[in-house]
């Protein structure tokens, strides 16, 4: 067919170790499956003709006057100007068609973006128009994406150059698989100046990922110039600090283009730059006290409590999204243990020995603070939370990261049944990791310790092939109370210079697992269909100017 004698070698020659052996990338001989928008959509046709489209020329029509459409509209256009790869082979046949307008048909201009917002789009292309349609303006910015996805730079029949789509006609129906598709950012082990962040949010928008979980602090730095409380001291450096506005800026940034911030502040543990502005309210611990790096907070004081609320006002108002993290991992008891005021007060209440009675406590009193400075939020909690008894309300969502180990405390159930748990007993869950660590982008490489396989560098095979229902026997209805997922990015090795080669592409291949339904029932075969797409992703992302890993040997360019 026209397509399949248009397909570049490269996509069908990149080389992949997948489960040790190395596999074959066959392609279709009725179409060009890589010329299919990444992710992949959940319903979609297309035909074999090849037309022309001058992205500066053509005219958009819609009666939206949502500024976040136009912006897109400009971005679109942009994008697809720079497209330069993959190409097409030379010979290839192309139409005389060029499209001319796009419209674009949009339910609500309402610009409001959160946990409750439809995604869902539809897309249809003849040999002069498209047409798209969706419920909210932030579908219609996944349209847009997917139709600048499609554009390549390829030859024209008068051996010329020109801006194409393999393929058409093309009809897409396309939806989210789930509601939350994030990945974790760390702001705190390394600062990443805003420019960073933004351009991460760029390419977290083209592969259709639409929550960044923003770890903010934690105990190496505190790296946000708080106007309402002093703990700004903490961070790393003075420049090293972002201002409210920096921040209410990249919200809005983020916002533009389809991208929650989720922003975490996590209590009682990883609080040590506390200390710097408030060194009372953090527990007192030294060698060889395990936990001695990472100190807790002071559940026992009055002050703590009061600080934590005065932040939770602050930052809850530069975040407005309807979930806020508030952590509640990895809480060190053996430094409450090894402060005997602490141990005074843990006789007081008739706790005895039992530590998990005292962060009960803790996270009690923090879920009573969040109610009244972060009203009407979906308040997100790490399993430890959950695992330790708290009785939290029924909204509160729990984030399932931990793999099965004996080093935490308390000690794990394997994740898939740490699933089960939360949701069986009622509450909404998210899966930030897989059974082998499958979602910590971070790990395998540099000089991190190897406890319990966190060593483990995973492939992008290996990053899709996991599932937040790996394992699980749910419902249906069970089934949706598991929200998404999230891939984590901590920072302890990580920093400007390389953030993107370790999000990109795996961070591409969770982004399919969480949006498409190709993933729903893994079969024989499954990596073979991916990869040729995902190679062209690369492709596309590099072409953007994306700091993107490869998957192996060879070439965009390569014909």
């Amino acid at each position: 067919s026209a397509i399949s004698a248009c397909v570049p070698v490269v996509l069908l020659t990149w080389c992949l170790a997948i489960a040790a052996q190395r596999l074959p990338h066959p392609l279709p001989d009725s179409y060009s499956s890589e010329a299919t928008p990444f992710p992949k959509p959940k319903n979609f046709t297309n035909g074999t003709m090849t037309v022309i489209i001058n992205p500066m020329d053509i005219k958009v029509t819609t009666a939206s006057k949502s500024t976040i459409l136009q912006k897109g509209i400009a971005r679109m256009r942009e994008q697809m100007m720079n497209e330069s790869a993959p190409t097409p082979r030379s010979g290839c046949v192309i139409t005389s068609s060029t499209l001319a307008e796009i419209t674009i048909d949009i339910k609500s201009d309402s610009e409001v973006l959160d946990a409750t917002t439809v995604e869902s789009y539809s897309l249809s292309m003849s040999s002069s128009t498209v047409s798209i349609t969706a419920e909210t303006v932030f579908g219609a910015l996944h349209a847009l994406e997917s139709l600048t996805q499609l554009v390549e730079s390829g030859p024209t029949p008068d051996h010329g150059r020109a801006h194409i789509i393999r393929g058409s006609p093309w009809s897409i129906d396309d939806e989210p698989r789930y509601k939350h598709r994030g990945i974790l950012v760390d702001t705190s082990r390394h600062f990443l100046p805003i420019a960073t962040l933004q351009k991460f949010i760029d390419t977290m928008s083209q592969v259709k990922l639409n929550v960044l979980h923003l770890h903010l602090v934690d105990a190496q730095a505190f790296p946000f110039n708080s106007n309402a409380t002093k703990l700004g001291l903490g961070s790393w450096s003075e420049q090293e600090r972002y201002s409210v506005e920096d921040l209410q800026a990249l919200v809005v940034y983020a916002r533009e283009r389809a991208v929650r911030i989720v922003v975490e502040i996590d209590t009682p543990g990883h609080v040590l730059s506390w200390s710097k502005a408030y060194p009372d309210i953090v527990t007192e611990c030294y060698p060889p006290t395990r936990g001695y790096d990472n100190p807790p907070l002071d559940p026992t004081r009055n002050e703590t409590y009061d600080v934590v609320k005065t932040l939770l006002h602050e930052v809850g108002s530069i975040f407005t999204d309807s979930f806020f993290h508030l952590g509640g991992d990895e809480v060190m008891y053996d430094c409450w243990n090894a402060s005997e005021h602490i141990r005074d007060y843990m006789t007081k209440m008739g706790y005895g020995d039992d530590f998990s009675k005292l962060q009960q406590e803790y996270e009690t009193k923090l879920l009573e603070i969040a109610a009244e400075a972060l009203p009407g939020r979906n308040l997100v909690m790490y399993q430890e939370v959950f695992d330790e008894g708290v009785k939290i309300p029924s909204t509160v969502v729990v984030d399932v990261w931990k793999r099965a180990s004996n080093y935490t405390v308390p000690k794990s159930l394997p994740l898939y049944q740490e699933v089960e748990k939360v949701v069986k007993a009622g509450s909404p869950a998210i899966v930030s990791n897989g059974a082998n660590g499958e979602w910590y982008l971070n790990d395998g490489f540099g000089n991190g310790l190897c406890e319990e396989g966190g060593c483990i560098y995973s492939l992008w095979t290996n990053v899709y092939m996991n599932d937040p229902l790996n394992g699980t026997d749910l419902t249906p209805d069970l089934q949706k109370m598991v929200l998404g997922g999230e891939a984590c990015l901590w920072g302890e090795e990580i920093n400007k210079a390389n953030i993107e080669p370790k999000a990109w592409p795996r961070g591409a291949a969770f982004a399919e697992r969480m949006w498409s339904q190709v993933g729903l029932k893994p079969v024989s075969g499954i990596l073979e269909e991916v990869a040729p797409r995902l190679a062209r992703m690369v492709c596309k992302l590099q072409s953007r100017g994306v700091d993107v890993s490869p998957l192996g040997p060879g070439s965009c360019y390569h014909w």
